[in-house]
């Protein structure tokens, strides 16, 4: 769980990519997630300005975290 985004049926080691700027939610071999996620308030994550705290579930998987600012 990442910030209270559940993937369900994901390998051990492989990557996950959840891309709030195309929608998609994919492994790194280009598998499509989407449908095995549980995304919060049934949506992607937005950041309000300011700082944040993200929540990981687990201490034993490493997370890379990116941001790129939208302006809608």
């Amino acid at each position: 769980t990442v910030d209270g985004i559940i993937v369900k049926d994901i390998r051990a080691n492989q990557k996950l990519v959840i891309d709030g700027v195309e929608k998609r939610i994919y492994t790194g071999d280009s598998v499509n997630k989407y449908s095995d996620a549980i995304l919060r308030d049934n949506r992607f994550p937005v950041l309000s300005p300011g700082p944040q705290s993200i929540q990981i579930s687990s201490t034993t998987h490493d997370a890379w975290l990116y941001y790129q600012p939208i302006y809608v």
